[in-house]
């Protein structure tokens, strides 16, 4: 931990961060000791100093899904013999 501290701290000063550090507390609330660790292991491995890109990448998978969550209307799920039929047939 120690190690991915200098390494992400070394370009920040001042209220950065503080910012950083406060962000990177709120993530190892979040997680479990068991996920945050590996995940802070990683991103020493990957040389990830930037919390933001990992926020912005969740967002954007996290809105792609929510248009897929999407319902069809209630008259498309419903069976073939509660569907309205045109008088034409």
């Amino acid at each position: 931990m120690s190690a991915y501290l200098d390494f992400a701290l070394q370009s920040r000063s001042g209220i950065e961060r503080h910012h950083f550090l406060r962000e990177l507390f709120v993530w190892s609330q979040r997680l479990s000791a068991a996920l945050f660790i590996p995940v802070v292991e990683r991103a020493l491995r990957y040389g990830i100093s930037d919390l933001e890109s990992s926020s912005a990448s969740r967002a954007s998978r996290s809105a792609k899904a929510a248009r897929f969550r999407c319902r069809a209307p209630k008259w498309m799920r419903a069976s073939k013999s509660a569907r309205p039929t045109s008088k034409d047939d």
